[in-house]
């Protein structure tokens, strides 16, 4: 395909071992089967259009093999922001396919920059943070198999208590074993449980406390001062959390124990501040992208 230009993430086809995909900026959805280059989806096979370039930035598939993007500042239709090529239709070469091989659903509201992408295993709901560069952003919550969709600004916890302001960024979103979505803020992490009830007006989230254990009832909010960028759940369905100023923590299955903090002062990580994480599931082989390089932990969990 020549250089692939301001290439976005890897989604890999849960139905054939060596296919995968990656976004780009301008030249839409790109396709390999190992070291094979298969073609890539644009303006002509694919919902990508736009005035200046045929944006990519996030693509995932479903548990049952369906392939899901954003699609952003879309002009075929007002509000669609999501796209899914049913599990069927990937099969088609990209230079076969057409743009009705895709499936559009409107989530109510156009989608921008900088963006965030969960689509569910264990529920039906597809998460998109818009804009995480830019304050304050939003969560869109939409249910495929309803239609139904829900915005939030801001999120009622637990105590009762409103988090998110016109500061608060929503940055990346992550679902653990068990079905529940954890979201990395500027403010340290969140957790939605009970998914079924997200649509409810009275929802609540989590804001997970970790005891002082100094002989009080005290606790503190978890990295409620960091920037929480990446979020990777490993077979222990342990959380490991990547932050902007202080490397790779290590929590607890629910995030109420603080088990390891690798920084460049105790650790061989390039720098602490990470961009993004990603598990070999296999190994337990943790790779963590910082702004001074890559570098890799092996875990005693795969």
């Amino acid at each position: 395909p020549g250089a692939l230009r301001a290439s976005y993430n890897l989604s890999f086809d849960p139905d054939s071992s060596n296919v995968f995909y990656i976004g780009s900026w301008f030249d839409g959805l790109h396709k390999f089967n190992g070291s094979k280059y298969i073609g890539n989806y644009n303006k002509n096979n694919a919902p990508l259009t736009q005035p200046w370039a045929m944006l990519a930035e996030f693509s995932q598939f479903d548990k049952d093999g369906n392939l899901w993007i954003i699609m952003v500042n879309n002009t075929l239709t007002e509000n669609a922001a999501l796209a899914c090529l049913p599990a069927d239709k990937k099969i088609i070469d990209p230079a076969a396919s057409s743009p009705s091989d895709w499936t559009l659903y409107d989530i109510g509201a156009k989608i921008s920059y900088w963006n965030a992408l969960l689509v569910c295993k264990h529920s039906p709901y597809v998460f998109v943070i818009h804009g995480k560069q830019v304050s304050p952003t939003r969560l869109t919550v939409f249910n495929r198999n309803t239609g139904e969709s829900r915005v939030f600004s801001t999120f009622t916890d637990q105590d009762g208590g409103s988090f998110g302001s016109g500061v608060l960024n929503f940055l990346t979103a992550e679902e653990d074993n068990n079905g529940s979505v954890w979201i990395g803020t500027t403010s340290g992490p969140i957790v939605l449980n009970n998914l079924s009830n997200i649509m409810n007006n009275n929802y609540r989230c989590t804001r997970v406390k970790v005891p002082r254990n100094d002989g009080t009832n005290y606790a503190d909010y978890l990295l409620e001062d960091e920037a929480i960028n990446s979020i990777v759940v490993d077979g222990d369905n342990r959380k490991w959390l990547g932050t902007t100023s202080s490397g790779v923590y290590l929590v607890s299955e629910t995030g109420t124990e603080i088990l390891e903090n690798h920084t460049t002062e105790n650790s061989l990580l390039p720098a602490n501040k990470v961009y993004d994480m990603a598990m070999n599931n296999a190994t337990g082989e943790l790779f963590v992208a910082t702004e001074l390089g890559v570098a890799s932990y092996r875990s005693d969990v795969s």
